[in-house]
């Protein structure tokens, strides 16, 4: 079981962004400067739920039109666009 800070993460991410603005961040992917502020969106109204990874991922699915994704993190059944496959008897 992932251990769950209890953080108030609007206030560290508020934090985040005052000390470290977009432009001064080194992008190792260069589709992610153009989708940032919806991956921090969608980690802060999943209150910290998915990670930054995980909502990267999801985002990159929802914009493909990719609505399964093979993952035995729990997290991703919080999104209505992706369903979650596990096990064999997941598969549609």
């Amino acid at each position: 079981m992932k251990k769950r800070r209890t953080t108030d993460l609007k206030l560290l991410f508020e934090r985040v962004r005052a000390r470290f603005p977009t432009k001064s961040i080194s992008w190792l992917y260069p589709e992610v400067p153009a989708v940032y502020d919806r991956v921090m969106m969608l980690v802060e109204q999943t209150a910290g739920e998915l990670n930054f990874n995980d909502a990267l991922i999801a985002l990159a699915c929802q914009q493909r039109g990719i609505k399964f994704i093979a993952s035995f993190d729990g997290d991703f059944d919080r999104l209505p666009w992706l369903k979650r496959i596990s096990q064999p008897t997941d598969l549609p």
